[in-house]
């Protein structure tokens, strides 16, 4: 079986593993006016990438964080921010930086360092 991906609205996007394991991008569900579910529908996230820091990428972390007790992937800078905001201890938290490579067993993940800003971040716009 090969991965498989849903859009859940916005940027959000959950990939599942051949393992079965599900991987969920920048979990921002429940306040999306285009996400098709409620973070409630999820059914897993053992493993969430948080891509920065905006509000429309990381809302419902604590909630699947809570619910799935899923390792959080994210930079190293948003780490002390998101674990005030959403009450989440830092040594759950892996801080990546560009360049760094994390492994799992069913899941590998090379850190990029984005050259291009979207158009609307840039202008502060969503």
């Amino acid at each position: 079986m090969g991965v498989r991906f849903r859009w859940l609205g916005y940027v959000c996007f959950e990939f599942v593993l051949p393992s079965g394991k599900v991987l969920v991008v920048d979990p921002y569900i429940d306040y999306s006016p285009t996400a098709p579910i409620q973070c409630s529908e999820v059914t897993g996230a053992d493993y969430m990438a948080l891509t920065h820091g905006h509000y429309d990428h990381i809302t419902d972390v604590g909630s699947l964080l809570q619910k799935f007790h899923s390792k959080v992937l994210c930079s190293r800078e948003i780490a002390e921010p998101l674990s005030r905001a959403f009450n989440i201890d830092l040594g759950d938290l892996i801080r990546v930086s560009a360049g760094d490579r994390v492994e799992f067993g069913d899941l590998q993940i090379e850190v990029k360092r984005g050259l291009i800003p979207c158009r609307n971040h840039a202008r502060g716009q969503r």
